[in-house]
């Protein structure tokens, strides 16, 4: 019985997902504000993913530290980057002039990825992706085009954040840690 009910209330959360993305305030042809929460709380759940509201947002074009994945900051082993990720995303979402542009794909709606919308974040004119990347923690993310690698390459270059430790890229760590029952190969 409890197994229905879960059913029941991820169907329901579902609808109500979709039903509010219809009411998005449409602000060019390719991007929709996504809605401040009432309570103008913002959840930063890792470097790249945040709540507004009932709404997961995935920040575009970037890829952030997952919050167990270790790096090796200043010689201390299993330190785990995320943390200062996250913190400097919420710099941003704590900002009264933050807000979210969620892209906008094929038949006019918003773009989700594994359930996230997707979304280029501002605070004020600040860019908080390309922000991330230039502060050294993100990476420019290879699936969505060359946006932001020339910041990734300077970042990089300078010794930022990330690049100043022993560690995996993110989309390396994650392919790390599936079990050989995830592969779909052949």
């Amino acid at each position: 019985m409890k197994a229905l009910y879960i059913i029941f209330s991820v169907l329901l959360l579902a609808q109500s997902a979709v039903a509010q993305s219809e009411g998005f305030e449409r602000i060019s042809n390719s991007r929709l504000l996504a809605p401040a929460p009432v309570d103008r709380e913002v959840e930063v759940v890792d470097g790249d993913t945040i709540w507004m509201g009932i709404h997961q947002i995935r920040l575009y074009g970037i890829d952030a530290f997952e919050p167990k994945q270790p790096c090796d900051l200043a010689g201390r082993a299993k330190t785990y980057c995320h943390t200062s990720a996250s913190e400097l995303l919420r710099t941003f979402t704590r900002r009264p002039d933050f807000r979210c542009e969620i892209h906008v794909r094929g038949e006019n709606k918003p773009w989700v990825r594994y359930g996230r919308y997707v979304a280029s974040c501002y605070a004020g004119e600040i860019d908080v992706s390309r922000e991330l990347v230039r502060q050294g923690w993100a990476y420019a993310d290879r699936h969505h085009g060359e946006s932001f690698l020339a910041d990734e390459r300077l970042a990089i270059d300078e010794g930022l954040g990330i690049h100043t430790t022993g560690h995996q890229t993110p989309w390396d760590w994650r392919r790390s840690q599936r079990s050989p029952s995830d592969c779909m190969c052949e």
